[in-house]
């Protein structure tokens, strides 16, 4: 690039001495344009020189970037690979477990679908939620009350056991009969007896 400079300087200074040094005017200025003119397309080259080099630099610069980022080990990689497939084999565990597969038979089943889709719909749904907030708080009221009272740590347990089943058994099993009606069996009786069918067998 200094060499460049160099060139476009002296260059720019040839007309300029050229014409104080020659004693016949015409032939200089004739000399001196012939000279400009060489010089402005000098120019041009120099310019477009520096242009083509500054790209050029850009240029190298990206792809030392480029070739700096860390290409992932083959140790990594392998590593990787190894822990996605022991995933999908525990996936593939889970999935051909006896009644994992009655349950996805039972939920792809088009009645199913639709019950599941009517309970979805059910303008109740709402108070069916207000509902089970209550239980639930209910339910932590009045284990808050039983374990106030000074009592013997089995009947403690005994306390959480009762509490928790009657939790389970409001929440899911009384409030949605009685809210959503025979619809709820139409979902919950089928898990029901899947369950059932798989530990009695």
């Amino acid at each position: 690039m200094k060499n460049l400079l160099s060139l476009f300087l002296l260059l720019c200074l040839l007309p300029a001495t050229g014409l104080a040094q020659d004693p016949h005017p015409l032939v200089s200025i004739e000399m001196s344009l012939k000279q400009i003119r060489e010089a402005q397309i000098l120019q041009q080259e120099a310019l477009q020189q520096l242009v083509d080099q500054e790209a050029a630099a850009s240029t190298a610069g990206a792809l030392e970037e480029l070739t700096e980022t860390p290409v992932p080990d083959a140790a990594e990689t392998a590593e990787h690979r190894k822990l996605i497939e022991e995933q999908v084999q525990r996936a593939q565990h889970v999935l051909e477990h006896p009644l994992v597969k009655d349950l996805l038979k039972l939920v792809g089943t088009p009645a199913y679908l639709q019950a599941m889709d009517s309970i979805q719909k059910h303008p109740n749904l709402r108070l069916l939620f207000k509902v089970e907030i209550g239980i639930l708080i209910f339910i932590f009221l009045l284990r808050a009350w039983l374990f106030s009272r000074p009592s013997h740590w089995l009947r403690k347990i005994w306390t959480r056991t009762w509490t928790l089943a009657l939790l389970f058994v409001a929440g899911s099993v009384i409030a949605p009969s009685l809210i959503l009606g025979s619809l709820y069996g139409e979902v919950l009786g089928p898990l029901l007896k899947a369950f059932w069918n798989h530990f009695t067998r």
